[in-house]
């Protein structure tokens, strides 16, 4: 294998919390669906030219449970990042979908309007939401200090946690205008930066993560 120098973003595998259409909260289990969809993922990190070092997770547990599984099928070290963690939604922090359009329907019309790039994400304004500016800042603060990329890393994650470092990579900023915008990340999907330049470059031979 080259001595390329990557960042993997994963998204974790299918959990008990995407049956149900929960955002944010506490995490859960892995399904069975979601370890047939590692089990396809893992077969086409053996196939590209990536020498992977190490994965880290976001402490949810369902990203806990993602990154053992790949850890273990890989021979890969682990370590959890205890400071990076999902943004906090407020007061719809860990709701379904049906459960937040029952009890604040103004705000999961908001939501939605943001998932479909109808709005920036500076406009997001929901009671008790983390501020997006220090959302950003955070995950700007754990590139740092990972940075510079020496060895090649597996980061499994939220969905917000991978749209928040993709659009950092990316050189997007959460300002009026910035460029910040939601991205379609399924589960077990992945989205690559190869470091072989002065910038972090998406290398899409190596992602399942379109950003069209």
């Amino acid at each position: 294998m080259k001595n390329y120098s990557c960042i993997s973003l994963l998204r974790h595998a299918k959990a008990e919390k995407n049956l149900e259409k929960r955002h944010g909260g506490k995490g859960s289990s892995l399904i069975s669906e979601g370890y047939l969809e590692l089990d396809a993922l893992i077969a086409n990190l053996r196939l590209w030219d990536i020498n992977y070092h190490k994965t880290l997770y976001v402490p949810r547990l369902q990203c806990e449970e993602t990154a053992r599984y790949i850890s273990r099928k890989l021979n890969l070290e682990i370590a959890a990042l205890s400071g990076l963690y999902p943004l906090n939604m407020g007061i719809l922090d860990g709701l379904s979908d049906n459960e937040m359009q029952d009890k604040y329907p103004k705000y999961a019309t908001l939501l939605s309007r943001c998932a479909e790039g109808n709005c920036e994400i500076c406009e997001l304004k929901i009671p008790q939401m983390e501020n997006p500016v220090d959302f950003y800042n955070r995950g700007s603060s754990f590139l740092d200090s990972i940075s510079p990329i020496t060895e090649s890393i597996v980061i499994v994650a939220t969905r917000s946690i991978l749209i928040l470092l993709a659009n950092i990579l990316l050189g997007k900023t959460v300002e009026r205008g910035g460029g910040y915008k939601v991205i379609t990340w399924k589960n077990s999907d992945i989205l690559t930066f190869k470091y072989d330049t002065e910038k972090p470059v998406v290398a899409t031979n190596w992602s399942t993560v379109s950003l069209q």
